[in-house]
């Protein structure tokens, strides 16, 4: 019995300090760039349920092993993981905009090429919501919707020329109609702009009012290209010690190469869009589907140059984005900086794509 007692301590002993560490590693493995690991960014992916995991054995160790080296590393631990958790469930209390400050509403959806969602050649549910959402400028991934409705690359679906055609009368358009921006203020696309509009990225300076203009980024960072079957194994990480070690398995077989390519990819043209965003003074934001949770590389790199992430300034508890294959993952980001503060997030309900459209309200100062 003392044997087997002793077993039990060192095992759990063993399991705790692993736990401990992976869960500092999700929670800071966006500092490590994917060039030296793409391992730390994976468990980024799964911060939340690892975070949940390690309180368990840090309390038992603090109730039944007080004095133990252990335990005080649990508490340590947790202290630790504070700061990331907060990022990912935000609890904030943003003051509602002032008396005469100017209001821009930025919701950032990506389409899934209306796929799921057509109702007639010229009507969806998606433009549906989209006139109905009210805000000033949207930004649309995979927006083309030629393949689908059979329209020729050269022309646009009538659904932008007329219904949001007349609510957003100014529309700059990535690379095969990709990405879009739509606008209710004039946009402009001089200098540096004018490179970006292909099938990951278009950009432009939308002119809210004379002398307040913001320069809008609308990105779709690469996704991890994964097959239906790989995408299942991705979503066994959350789900305990067993999924993890099934997903360990078939990682080492095809996939983690596929996510170091995808990871290196992302920080490729993240990096791109900061330089190009470095050129340019003022206001700017830079949304849409980063195929990247907050903690990630990719994230921090933009935080690093002094982008400020909506949902954390103006969001509460965790949110997901993604909703296809039980990927619940929060990859659908509005980011800012300058004079600008955010002072709420929302995330549509619309199931009509594999993305939740998100929106975010923000005063310009």
């Amino acid at each position: 019995m003392l044997l087997l007692k002793k077993i039990l301590y060192i095992a759990a002993t063993v399991l705790t300090w692993a736990l401990y560490l992976l869960a500092l590693t999700s929670g800071y493995g966006g500092f490590i760039d994917p060039e030296v690991t793409v391992i730390p960014g994976i468990l980024t992916l799964v911060f939340l349920p690892l975070f949940v995991l390690t309180l368990i054995p840090a309390a038992l160790w603090l109730i039944f092993r007080r004095r133990r080296p252990i335990a005080l590393a649990g508490i340590a631990v947790v202290v630790l993981l504070l700061y990331p958790f907060f990022t990912v469930s935000p609890l904030s209390f943003p003051s509602g905009p002032k008396p005469g400050e100017k209001v821009l509403k930025v919701l950032t959806y990506n389409v899934h090429h209306f796929a799921r969602s057509a109702k007639d050649s010229t009507r969806t549910e998606i433009v549906d919501y989209l006139l109905r959402s009210d805000a000033d400028v949207i930004c649309l991934q995979e927006a083309c919707v030629f393949t689908y409705f059979r329209y020729p690359p050269e022309t646009t679906h009538p659904m932008f020329s007329h219904e949001l055609g007349r609510k957003y009368p100014y529309m700059r358009w990535g690379t095969d109609n990709e990405m879009a921006i739509l606008s209710r203020y004039p946009l402009s696309w001089e200098g540096p702009l004018a490179k970006i509009h292909d099938q990951c990225a278009v950009a432009a300076e939308v002119q809210v009012e004379p002398g307040k203009s913001v320069t809008v980024f609308c990105v779709h960072f690469p996704s991890y290209r994964l097959s239906d079957d790989e995408k299942g194994v991705v979503t066994q990480l959350d789900r305990g010690f067993d999924g993890m070690k099934k997903s360990a398995r078939e990682m080492k077989r095809s996939i983690l190469g596929k996510l170091k390519r995808a990871a290196l990819a992302r920080a490729s043209f993240a990096a791109g869009i900061d330089s190009v965003a470095s050129l340019i003074p003022g206001r700017q934001i830079v949304c849409g589907d980063f195929n990247d949770v907050p903690l990630s590389y990719t994230w921090r790199l933009f935080n690093s140059s002094g982008f400020r992430d909506a949902y954390v300034d103006a969001g509460n508890g965790p949110m997901y984005t993604f909703n296809a294959f039980h990927m619940l993952f929060h990859i659908d980001q509005i980011l800012y900086r300058g004079d600008m503060r955010a002072v709420s997030v929302e995330k549509g309900r619309l199931k009509a794509s594999d993305h939740y459209p998100v929106s975010a309200t923000l005063v310009i100062r």
